[in-house]
């Protein structure tokens, strides 16, 4: 009698495990198991310790100053807030934050070891490359809604890594889009990453000769997951906060500042006919644009523009910004190919060290003893990162590194001819949450990129580590 697959196995290729590989992972799972959450569950607990209470730069002091008095600046995002306020109540201190922020990481680690089902040895060298590479130990301490987000959106893709496996497949994709959600709350960007999650999911059900209502549904499960958290967070949010500036409107408005300040660094006699019209500054935003503007950030023009232009408004704004595009839209595509080259870290660094934000060196002072922190006390990570010799500046903080590194697997993929669909949605995902930031080229901090950076590596581990199973053809599909 041929050799029995399990139910929840089902191949898109031929197994080429034979039954007493079969017998012996029967074996050795409930062990095998307890490593599997054990393991990511006590490097948690030891990431806490060692990373308590977090490090604060000033987007995370400004979260938490509206999680405490409910009030958004700034234009932050205010999902962040909203969960920060819940635990600020239970102890007000940043710590539950970053708990919940390493909770969800290591959770990630747990279900990419579940779907791997690595002997001990292995998902304990797993953890620890998780627990000591260069890159997570920068941002572990970084209590900031690009992290948050990001391990959000790496625990959604890790359940979603076991969706070959799964008996409870309808919960998996429920739990994992609802994550995905959560993801884009805390960082709206990252909702785009939901995409080829999705499509992941459809595609592995149609190559399993799935119904056309089950594919249906599926798809209606994954996006009501992704619609319903969105509905319940802006309900809290609107009977919550008062907001000072909306992040849309704010953070559109910093890119048209960004924009005019590179056409006049470069030109700095370029017509400003609708801002003389109003009564603007124009010579001020000039001299600031000539003195103050960087391709590594928007910051250092948004005070002094905005100081030049009071009372001018954003349609205002808009229609200079329109007017300088169709006079110089080469000067538009240089900046955004040139800041997102900088993103990337192809193109120079000076001033986009992921050790910027260590412990609370860059928290507004005023928000900072507003919020009674004056005693607390930086964490023992901080030494760390501190150290001399820690590689903050080397190639493994560039994350054109990850992005040749994901290349290199689809390449892979290709030659063998072997797609492998999950670890191929996570890296069209990296890609896409890049793609985001090339029409608002924000800054180049490495923090932007923490998303793209630690899926790849996921899914090269994951590539890695499944090849070395002896039925690792089994997950794969043939092209």
């Amino acid at each position: 009698m041929p050799p029995q697959t399990m139910p929840d196995e089902r191949l898109l290729t031929v197994n080429t495990a034979g039954p007493a590989s079969v017998a012996s992972s029967r074996r050795t799972a409930p062990r095998a198991r307890a490593w599997w959450f054990f393991l990511p569950a006590a490097f948690c607990v030891l990431a806490v310790i060692v990373y308590w209470p977090g490090s604060l730069g000033a987007d995370a002091t400004i979260n938490w100053y509206g999680a405490r008095f409910a009030t958004i600046k700034l234009g932050q995002p205010a999902f962040i807030s909203l969960v920060w306020r819940g635990f600020d109540r239970i102890y007000p201190n940043p710590g539950l934050m970053l708990a919940l922020e390493l909770l969800t990481f290591w959770l990630a680690v747990s279900w990419l070891l579940r779907s791997l089902r690595p002997a001990w040895h292995l998902a304990l060298l797993v953890c620890v490359v998780f627990a000591a590479y260069p890159l997570l130990i920068a941002h572990s301490a970084l209590i900031v809604k690009d992290v948050v987000a990001g391990n959000c959106g790496l625990l959604a893709f890790c359940m979603l890594l076991g969706y070959a496996q799964s008996r409870h497949r309808w919960r998996l994709v429920l739990a994992a889009f609802i994550l995905f959600s959560l993801a884009g709350l805390f960082r709206f960007q990252l909702w785009v990453t939901s995409v080829p999650a999705l499509i992941a999911v459809l595609a592995y059900d149609v190559r399993e000769a799935a119904t056309l209502r089950v594919i249906l549904l599926r798809g209606v499960v994954a996006v009501s997951a992704l619609a319903l958290p969105v509905l319940i967070a802006q309900l809290l949010i609107s009977q919550t906060f008062q907001f000072d500036a909306t992040v849309t409107g704010l953070q559109v408005r910093m890119m048209m500042y960004d924009d005019i300040g590179a056409v006049l660094h470069a030109h700095p006699d370029a017509p400003l006919t609708e801002f003389d019209r109003v009564g603007a500054n124009t010579d001020g935003l000039r001299t600031s644009s000539k003195n103050l503007f960087s391709l590594e950030r928007v910051d250092p023009l948004w005070k002094p523009f905005d100081r030049d232009l009071v009372g001018v408004g954003n349609a205002e704004v808009r229609q200079q910004w329109l007017e300088l595009l169709r006079i110089y839209p080469g000067v538009f595509l240089w900046h955004r190919l040139e800041s997102f080259a900088r993103l990337l870290g192809i193109t120079g660094r000076t001033t986009c060290s992921p050790l910027l934000t260590v412990g609370f060196s860059h928290s507004p002072p005023a928000l900072w003893r507003s919020l009674n922190a004056d005693g607390l006390r930086e964490s023992y990570a901080t030494s760390i990162l501190r150290w001399r010799y820690f590689p903050a500046n080397t190639i493994l903080f560039r994350p054109v590194l990850y992005l040749g590194l994901s290349i290199l697997l689809i390449g892979t993929m290709a030659v063998r001819k072997r797609v492998q669909i999950f670890p191929s949605a996570m890296i069209a995902a990296a890609w896409l949450y890049w793609a985001t930031y090339l029409p608002d080229p924000i800054a180049c901090d490495v923090r932007y990129s923490y998303f793209s950076c630690v899926s790849i590596i996921t899914a090269a581990l994951y590539m890695m580590l499944r090849n070395l199973r002896p039925d690792s053809d089994a997950m794969h599909v043939a092209v």
